[in-house]
C-alpha cells in the first residue's frame, strides 16, 4: 500500500488507538496505551493510512530473558492488505537483540504468526464473569493489600515463576490500582501475590502468582470481594484444570482461548504451574 506509513507511537495517538481498539471491542484504557509507550517507546508501532491510524503493535523486553509482544490490532476495513505481517516485522525488527520474542496469539492472529515462524507453547482459556456475586463472610486473614514497600520482594518472588524479572511491569500494575492489589506471606515471606488491571469495560484480574492452588484461590475471592456485581475477567493456563473448575463454581465461564507462543530458542520458559493467571496477553 503506497499510502501506508509505519512509525513509532506518541502520546498524541492514544486517542485515535482508543477509537481503534473501542471497534473491536477491546478492553484497554489510556492509561494502558501511554503505560506501552512509556515501557518501550522504540518498539510501539502505529500503522497509517493517509494519516489515519489503522493499526497498533507494542512490545515489552524483559530484560534480554524475553521479549513480548502485544496490542496487535488493525481496523477491520484494513485487514487483509499485508498490516498485520508489517507490524510484525517491525516489532521483531525493533527486538533484535533479543534472542525469545513471545506473544499470545488468538485464534486469527495464530495464522499470522505461524508464518512468521513462531512455535505454540501452551493455551490459556479467558474465563468471564458478567456480575461477580457478593462474597459471604470475612476476608482471609493471611490475605493483605499490598504496599508499594512489598514490589521488590514481590518482584525477586515473581521472577523464577515467570522467568524474568518483570519489575516495571508489576510495578505499573501496581500504580494503576494499588487498591486491587493483594500479597499472602508465609512465615514472612512473600508466598502468592496477585495484581488487577481495571479496564475500560471490566476488571481483568492477574497475574495471580503462588505455590500453591490454594493461595491462588485465597487471592482470587479477596480480588473478587471489591467487585461485587461487576464484569470481570481472568486469564489463566488450562493445564490447571482444577483451578479452572474452582472459577467455575465462583460463577465464571470460558469466553475464549489463546496459544502462547515463542520465536527462537524457549530458554527461559518460567515455572507455568505456579502462574495461576497472567498479567494479559499484551505482556504475559
Amino acid at each position: 500500500m503506497s499510502n501506508l506509513t509505519l512509525r513509532t507511537m506518541t502520546p498524541d495517538d492514544v486517542p485515535a488507538c482508543m477509537a481503534l481498539k473501542e471497534r473491536a471491542g477491546w478492553n484497554q484504557t489510556t492509561r494502558d496505551w501511554l503505560t506501552f509507550v512509556e515501557l518501550r517507546p522504540e518498539g510501539a508501532f502505529v500503522a497509517t493510512v493517509d494519516q489515519e491510524v489503522v493499526g497498533t503493535a507494542t512490545t515489552v523486553d524483559y530484560g534480554g530473558q524475553f521479549s513480548w509482544i502485544g496490542m496487535m490490532l488493525v481496523s477491520p476495513d484494513h485487514r487483509r492488505k499485508g498490516i498485520g505481517s508489517r507490524l510484525m516485522r517491525a516489532c521483531i525488527d525493533s527486538l533484535s537483540n533479543c534472542r525469545t520474542v513471545k506473544l499470545d496469539a488468538t485464534p486469527t492472529g495464530r495464522r499470522l504468526y505461524d508464518t512468521l515462524g513462531f512455535q505454540p507453547e501452551y493455551t490459556l482459556t479467558r474465563m468471564a464473569c458478567n456480575a461477580v456475586p457478593k462474597a459471604e463472610g470475612e476476608a482471609d486473614v493471611d490475605v493483605r493489600p499490598m504496599a508499594e514497600s512489598d514490589l521488590d520482594q514481590v518482584t525477586a518472588f515473581d521472577t523464577p515463576f515467570f522467568g524474568a524479572e518483570r519489575g516495571p511491569v508489576l510495578r505499573r500494575w501496581f500504580h494503576n490500582a494499588p487498591e486491587s492489589a493483594f500479597i499472602l506471606r508465609e512465615q514472612g515471606r512473600v508466598a502468592a501475590f496477585s495484581m488487577a488491571r481495571l479496564g475500560s469495560h471490566r476488571a481483568c484480574i492477574g497475574p495471580v502468582v503462588g505455590k500453591t492452588q490454594e493461595q491462588a484461590e485465597h487471592l482470587i475471592l479477596r480480588a473478587l470481594r471489591d467487585r461485587a456485581g461487576e464484569p470481570v475477567v481472568i486469564d489463566v493456563f488450562e493445564h490447571t484444570t482444577t483451578f479452572l473448575d474452582a472459577l467455575e463454581e465462583l460463577g465464571f465461564s470460558a469466553q475464549r482461548g489463546f496459544t502462547r507462543m515463542f520465536l527462537g530458542p524457549n530458554q527461559a520458559p518460567g515455572l507455568p504451574a505456579h502462574q495461576w493467571a497472567i498479567a494479559g496477553p499484551a505482556v504475559g
